[in-house]
């Protein structure tokens, strides 16, 4: 499964950036502790980016509705996903996400490295393996970039 940052924004608001100084021009809403790759996270240090954190993933889309910041970033699909569940149908149609990803990533499971582990891991592997044959992986992957995950269902 792939993941990427997006940069959420007001739809009727321009935004632009080819490269991470461009974000210098823009207030950006970021949740505490949180990574957004290499990239971004070496420009958060080296240059004057005007941040505002909160340590609750919506404070985000909530500034953004507000006014009070330019853009967002956040794992797309998680984005889309609290946008349907904690926003009107009208705020969400105001938010949309620029093109261009901050950073992509692939996910991965962790797997204590003992017996019980490698039990886990084998039994993840056995019932992965038809879901990657019959292409419910990939359904799950275009429901993860829709932010409907949630509703997806295997079809064995």
């Amino acid at each position: 499964m792939r993941t990427e940052t997006a940069v959420f924004h007001v739809r009727d608001k321009a935004f632009n950036w080819r490269q991470f100084s461009d974000f210098e021009a823009y207030t950006i809403a970021l949740t505490k502790g949180y990574s957004y790759g290499p990239g971004f996270d070496s420009a958060r240090q080296s240059l004057a980016l005007k941040i505002q954190e909160s340590s609750k993933e919506d404070m985000g889309m909530r500034l953004l509705l507000a006014g009070r910041v330019d853009v967002h970033l956040q794992d797309r699909a998680v984005g889309y996903a609290m946008l349907r569940r904690l926003f009107t149908v009208e705020e969400q149609q105001r938010i949309t996400h620029d093109p261009q990803p901050v950073s992509r990533a692939q996910m991965g499971l962790l797997f204590r490295k003992d017996q019980q582990g490698e039990q886990l891991r084998q039994a993840f592997d056995a019932a992965l393996q038809p879901l990657q044959a019959n292409g419910e992986l990939q359904r799950l992957q275009e429901a993860l970039e829709r932010g409907e995950a949630a509703a997806w269902v295997p079809q064995y």
